[in-house]
């Protein structure tokens, strides 16, 4: 019964297993698609930002008003214009041009004119390749504020290689910041269970929610925030500190980011995967700005987390549905199989009590089962089985006996042998009686067969069995072989193919012995030859009595036919024509014999 609740039980509970699982997958790979998909368009706007940040850095350098900066920018023009570009795009913390000896001579910000940023990374590198160039995300104690520097030098007119100045832009860290946040992980924006964190190449966060960055995750972010604010505020702050220790946006990496082996697969390969924390499975999609043309050189790369517990919260429903069909099926299958058993049971017994019996080899018990159903109608049909399989053994015992009966009335033997290898199988028959050997020995004999026939009938052995092999076809010969008592008998070995898929694999044959036979035609044939030499004999004696005979004969007759043309008397003439017709009369005789 247990037996029959679980066989009946498992197709349902696979089906629920593979619906939950089928269902998860799905589920999982549609939040990783839009995950994907949300994060691949936050990279490519932040690309397009500095795309189009560098562009107009580059359009305002080569701009005629950027010139008075070898004059020390004396109206203030550029000034000015830096202002309204910072205020209408609101997108850079500080907007200045240096002079070509790194002092600051128009700004955005008026308070930052006349500060030295000739020690600045990005005056010296600008300055340095002549070209523009974008730095990493840094606090910039010079001009103040985190951010992006992007920055040009300024050609005087008509020249390519004298720098007047240099035109910086930082492309503020509240930008990224504020992209980062917009990223809708979850339903609600994001939340702990949903949220987005850029990194750099080195797996520091860059920008984050403040719920990451104040949790275990950025928990020093606040006080380097509210460091780069007092050093924004003082001018006068140390510039020469290490670089290393002020100038990161946050001084904490990525928890994963200690793995390298995982940093590099998060800046590198645009994926999903798992990952554990605290218990709890986390699903990450990161894109890398390696794919991105203007971003690909930061080696940023951004990642949405989501908790796979609460993707996976929507499937939870199917499980339980399942658990409680499965349920209610049990119950229902274990009232409907009692409710059954009693009509099943007995037949059943008496069927497995017969099939006892059967395997016993028992025939003759008859197998009564009167019931309508499938049963009665297996019960109908073995039964049938069992007189149909009764009737073929009594048949090939019966054969069997008779094929038995003739093979020992034959004075012959049996043999079966394979093919590849060649190998006797089996040796049966008179084996005794006709080579003098049991059968056992005689098996053994046989692969070694030039051993006991004839060495003149080695060839044709040879050549009638490969013929038979090759063309498929019975064949027979006749050999001489040795008996076991050293004499020699005459055996004529019939050979039978035995095929299969078109090739031979097998032979069957007999072997008969004919000596008596063979004798007996000896003895024919040499009484033969006694009776054509009797004859022959015979045929010489009489041609040569014949012609002692009719020499003499034909002389005397001469004789008489001049006696007869002679003048005689008519009495004479009557003993002449008497004495020649006589001769005549034998001379026929002789002819006559010799016809015979």
């Amino acid at each position: 019964m247990l037996v029959m609740l679980v066989v009946s039980l498992a197709p349902l509970l696979v089906f629920g297993l593979l619906s939950y699982h089928q269902a998860r997958d799905l589920l999982i790979n549609q939040v990783g698609e839009r995950l994907h998909a949300a994060s691949h368009f936050a990279m490519s706007h932040i690309d397009r930002t500095f795309a189009y940040s560098k562009e107009n850095v580059h359009s305002w350098a080569e701009l005629a008003v950027m010139q008075a900066v070898a004059n020390g920018d004396p109206a203030g023009a550029i000034s000015a214009m830096l202002t309204d570009y910072q205020r209408t795009y609101g997108i850079y913390s500080s907007l200045v041009v240096t002079n070509a000896s790194g002092h600051i001579t128009a700004a955005g910000d008026r308070a930052l004119l006349g500060v030295d940023v000739s020690q600045s990374p990005w005056f010296i590198e600008t300055v340095k390749q002549a070209a523009p160039r974008m730095g990493k995300l840094r606090l910039d104690p010079y001009v103040g504020g985190y951010g992006v520097a992007i920055s040009t030098p300024i050609f005087r007119e008509n020249s390519d290689n004298e720098i007047i100045g240099i035109l910086n832009a930082s492309f503020s860290w509240a930008e990224l910041q504020s992209t980062v946040n917009s990223i809708e992980v979850v339903s609600e924006g994001q939340t702990a269970q949903g949220y987005a964190t850029l990194i750099d190449r080195d797996g520091f966060i860059l920008a984050a929610p403040r719920f990451v960055l104040l949790g275990d995750e950025g928990n020093v972010a606040a006080s380097v925030v509210e460091r780069a604010a007092e050093v924004s505020a003082d001018k006068s702050a140390d510039k020469s500190a290490d670089e290393s220790n002020i100038s990161r946006a946050f001084e904490t990496r990525w928890w994963q980011a200690e793995n390298p082996e995982v940093l590099q697969q998060l800046l590198e390969v645009p994926a999903q995967r798992y990952l554990q924390r605290d218990g709890r499975q986390l699903l990450v999609v990161n894109t890398p700005a390696t794919s991105f043309d203007h971003l690909s050189a930061t080696g940023w790369s951004l990642l949405l987390v989501r908790d796979a517990e609460d993707v996976l919260a929507g499937v939870a429903s199917i499980r339980e549905r399942t658990l409680l069909i499965a349920l209610i099926t049990a119950i229902s299958i274990v009232v409907l199989a009692y409710f059954l058993a009693w009509q099943i049971t007995r037949p059943i017994k008496k069927l497995s009590l017969w099939s006892k019996d059967f395997a016993k080899g028992n025939l003759n018990r008859e197998l009564k089962i009167q019931t309508s159903d499938e049963i009665g109608l297996l019960a109908e049909s073995l039964d049938g089985m069992r007189e149909n399989i009764k009737g073929y053994i009594d048949e090939l015992s019966e054969a069997r006996e008779q094929v038995q009966t003739l093979i020992d009335s034959l004075n012959c033997v049996v043999w079966e042998a394979s093919v590849e290898p060649f190998r006797i199988i089996n040796v049966s028959g008179q084996v005794g009686q006709v080579l003098g050997y049991d059968a056992k020995t005689m098996r053994n004999r046989m692969s070694n067969w030039n051993s006991w026939i004839h060495e003149n009938h080695w060839v044709r052995v040879e050549s009638t069995f490969l013929n038979a092999i090759k063309h498929a076809q019975d064949a027979y010969c006749e050999v001489k072989a040795k008996h076991a008592e050293g004499h020699w008998v005459w055996l004529k070995v019939f050979i039978s193919v035995v095929i299969e898929d078109d090739n031979v694999i097998g032979l069957r044959g007999v072997a008969v012995d004919i000596s008596d036979i063979v004798s007996a035609s000896e003895e024919m044939k040499e009484a033969r030859d006694l009776a054509v030499s009797t004859v022959e004999s015979k045929t010489r004696f009489l041609a040569i009595v014949s012609h002692e005979i009719r020499t003499p004969m034909n002389g005397m007759l001469g004789m008489l036919s001049m006696l007869k043309e002679a003048k005689l008397g008519a009495d004479e003439q009557a003993k002449i024509d008497m004495a020649c017709q006589s001769g005549k009369h034998l001379l026929e005789l002789v002819n006559d014999v010799m016809d015979y």
